[in-house]
């Protein structure tokens, strides 16, 4: 009996298993060492020391929503949380639950009652909390309620000396990708549901008088989320050759207030991807830009023929392109040049690894000496 099977109920060799955890929704293939599937922390610790004493990497990962390669092993341990999917506490006075990194995000807001979890990314029904604090998602309402990092309390996470930490400093692992240890347990903060909301649905032939409705509707406290469809992507969902923004209050200052006609313009939001998808349109990017250089990225993207929408009220836009598309890497030179960053919300990952400024970089190495001296962590992922 070897070590791993020793100390862990679920570990797998098996070619199946290797397959299908080879990519993540990425579409990146790797190569798998062995699958392990840790039901609790003790689990956890023990798939740490296995891997620091083989001077092997453990790759952790949870629903495989991630669309830049961060669960994509590279002849690594796959660390499967998706069995520690425990809501462990939920104080609805102090407004904080604790959960296990393995829990869906539906599935938690599902039982909070009149409280939920803010932040809501377009993979909702699936992504795990772990992955949304790896990434750092942010998602739809983000203009109001921020990303992940803004909600969380604290974290406990396994270490490269394979002990148990509770951790003050957010920022080391909110949006690290699982590059400075495993996270085992998240206390976050949540709020009140709005008990009413509405829509508004607006179009435009030009994007200059959109972008002055979004500044003017970026200021009011009532305004949860600001979505928006370019040309193609309007002509898609059958709204038309025009721009649109989709602007949800936390009142009934929309026009559009049932509940139904309000899910018939979600669900038009909610399936574009698929259906850029299912047009060979597979890259789905997201950088941030400035709010002074938002106009000049949405005429780039409309001169080129790039289908993009996105949450342009807090400055991510999602355009959508086919494999190895030049126009990639040009979108990159040009996010630079305005002082945007290439991922606002889906992380860097492997896809992005050459585009991280040499700040980030230096950031990023400062971790790792100091939480992962010996990279057994999710390596080649962001830097390196």
């Amino acid at each position: 009996m070897t070590f791993l099977n020793k100390y862990i109920d679920e570990v797998s060799e098996s070619e199946e298993d290797k397959m299908a955890y080879a990519t993540d929704a990425s579409g990146v293939i790797g190569k798998v060492r062995r699958v392990i599937c840790p039901k609790n922390l003790d689990e956890v610790r023990k798939a740490v020391i296995y891997a620091k004493r083989n001077k092997m990497d453990l790759v952790p990962r949870g629903a495989g929503t991630g669309l830049v390669g961060g669960a994509v092993p590279n002849d690594s341990i796959v660390l499967d949380v998706s069995r520690m999917n425990k809501i462990l506490e939920i104080d609805k006075i102090g407004k904080i639950v604790t959960v296990e990194p393995g829990v869906v995000l539906d599935d938690l807001n599902s039982v909070l009652g009149e409280l939920f979890f803010p932040i809501v990314p377009g993979s909702h029904r699936a992504c795990t909390i772990g992955g949304m604090i790896a990434t750092n998602a942010a998602g739809m309402m983000a203009l109001k309620y921020g990303t992940t990092c803004d909600w969380i309390e604290e974290l406990e996470v396994v270490d490269d000396t394979y002990r148990v930490k509770k951790i003050k400093e957010i920022k080391d692992f909110c949006g690290r990708e699982g590059t400075t240890g495993i996270i085992v347990k998240a206390k976050l903060r949540v709020t009140i549901r709005p008990e009413k909301t509405s829509l508004n649905l607006f179009s435009f032939q030009s994007i200059t008088p959109m972008l002055e409705m979004v500044n003017e509707l970026k200021v009011r406290a009532d305004v949860i989320a600001i979505e928006y469809l370019d040309k193609i992507t309007s002509r898609i969902s059958g709204l038309g050759e025009k721009f649109h923004l989709i602007v949800e209050y936390e009142n009934d200052s929309g026009k559009i207030n049932e509940e139904k006609e309000k899910e018939k313009v979600w669900k038009i939001r909610e399936a574009l991807s698929s259906q850029l998808i299912s047009r060979k349109l597979e890259v789905a990017e997201d950088p941030w830009i400035p709010d002074e250089g938002l106009g000049q990225f949405l005429y780039w993207l409309a001169e080129n023929k790039i289908p993009a929408f996105g949450h342009i009220g807090f400055g991510v836009i999602h355009p959508h392109f086919r494999r190895n598309d030049m126009n990639i890497e040009m979108m990159f030179n040009i996010v630079k040049k305005l002082n945007g960053k290439v991922s606002g919300e889906h992380g860097i990952g492997v896809v992005k690894r050459n585009f991280i400024s040499d700040e980030e970089k230096v950031r990023f190495m400062r971790l790792k000496q100091i939480y992962d001296k010996e990279n057994i962590f999710n390596r080649g992922k962001i830097y390196g």
